[in-house]
């Protein structure tokens, strides 16, 4: 296993999340409310002290579907990828060739970096 490897697997938030000081992470899924859910279409945010590892998919008929929310800060490192909408990687069906969950999440995230922490 590498120390990139080890790194995305880690749940000590100071490990999953090297030279950042602190991060906010807005998610909004099903904002046209498809699923009916009392969470859809709603904003869910985080900050470093209490992002969990994954957050799920309001679909459900979805399988295997949800972020892995530290992948996508990792991402948001990138400015292009610090605002911007995710597919649910999930799907409908018992395997993955049936059909793709149509989930999508707005993910929106701001970083803190350590240095520029005053």
């Amino acid at each position: 296993m590498t120390d990139d490897t080890a790194t995305l697997l880690t749940q000590n938030r100071d490990r999953a999340f090297p030279g950042i000081a602190d991060l906010t992470i807005d998610i909004t899924q099903d904002k046209n409310g498809v699923f009916q859910s009392a969470e859809s279409g709603q904003t869910v945010s985080y900050t470093k002290a209490d992002i969990p590892r994954s957050f799920g998919c309001l679909n459900p008929k979805c399988q295997d579907g949800g972020l892995d929310l530290q992948r996508v800060v990792i991402a948001a490192l990138s400015p292009e990828n610090a605002d911007r909408d995710l597919p649910c990687p999930g799907h409908e069906g018992l395997t993955d060739d049936e059909a793709p969950c149509p989930n999508l999440f707005h993910v929106k995230v701001t970083i803190v970096a350590e240095d520029a922490e005053g």
